[in-house]
């Protein structure tokens, strides 16, 4: 459902498998929804835009038992696994709230209802669209939430 958009910066475009129709193409961001220099400068096919800088990622480390200094890094490959912990979190929102037996014309946990979703949760900026949870929360009426998830 989420793929990395691109790494390259100007070199690049974006990639596959965030090209394929119906997955949402990631693209990395600030902490305050500016985009990253990883990114393509076309923005081209970028859908949504999560916080890439600066992340603290532990996969890939032999070291972990051996130092306890914290490395970060950052691009859209890091902005992945935010946006993914995004969509799961909202799809357990949805569900614990009692929300998953609406008559959802596009089930927040099918890809284009995260699409939905997430816009739901973000802004636009000069390349795409900034996803931001708080955005979501400011929403408090059940059937707003609802009229705004099923577009």
């Amino acid at each position: 459902m989420f793929a990395s958009a691109c790494n390259d910066g100007a070199e690049g475009s974006r990639t596959y498998p965030a090209k394929f129709t119906g997955v949402i193409s990631v693209g990395s961001c600030d902490h305050q929804g500016s985009s990253s220099r990883c990114n393509s400068l076309s923005h081209e096919g970028i859908d949504m835009g999560f916080i890439g800088e600066g992340i603290p990622p532990i996969w890939g480390r032999s070291d972990l038992k051996k130092s306890s200094k914290t490395w970060y890094q950052s691009c859209t490959s890091y902005a992945t696994p935010v946006a993914v912990a995004v969509g799961a979190f909202m799809i357990g929102y949805v569900k614990s709230r009692g929300w998953k037996d609406w008559g959802w014309k596009y089930a927040p946990w099918s890809p284009i209802g995260m699409k939905y979703t997430l816009r739901m949760m973000s802004a636009p900026t000069e390349a795409y669209r900034w996803v931001s949870p708080i955005t979501f929360f400011k929403h408090t009426d059940a059937d707003a939430i609802e009229i705004l998830i099923n577009g």
